[in-house]
């Protein structure tokens, strides 16, 4: 796994939480300014138990406010099923330039997501 050695002293987080009838719908996770990059590091997934399906949560690199439909550079793509928390560390896969964005699929039960990173430059 590749280590990411850069380091900052403003750590940005966000979390969101969608029912079951969110399927298919975006919720904004973490704002940056636009000067801003941020480094992704860790994320939390939890679906309910009482989910009868599989869901999927995408992470995107949109500005706020976009739709799930709208959405198209993704970064993390999460499988849950009923009664899953996922925990990831240490995911410094990409930079962030504009914000994150997530969005939910499949899920007919709550799905709760916190994310945390860093701002690396601006």
């Amino acid at each position: 796994m590749t280590e990411d050695n850069r380091t900052s002293n403003q750590p940005r987080s966000g979390s969101v939480t969608f029912t079951g009838n969110d399927s298919g719908s975006s919720k904004d996770l973490v704002s940056i300014r636009d000067s801003q990059t941020l480094s992704a590091h860790d994320y939390v997934a939890s679906y309910s138990g009482n989910g009868t399906t599989e869901a999927t949560v995408t992470l995107y690199d949109e500005p706020e406010g976009t739709a799930a439909g709208d959405a198209e550079d993704s970064f993390e793509t999460i499988q849950l099923s009923p009664g899953d928390t996922l925990v990831a560390t240490e995911i410094a896969r990409s930079d962030v330039s504009d914000d994150v964005v997530a969005v939910v699929s499949g899920n007919d039960a709550e799905v709760s997501v916190v994310f945390g990173g860093h701002i690396i430059t601006g």
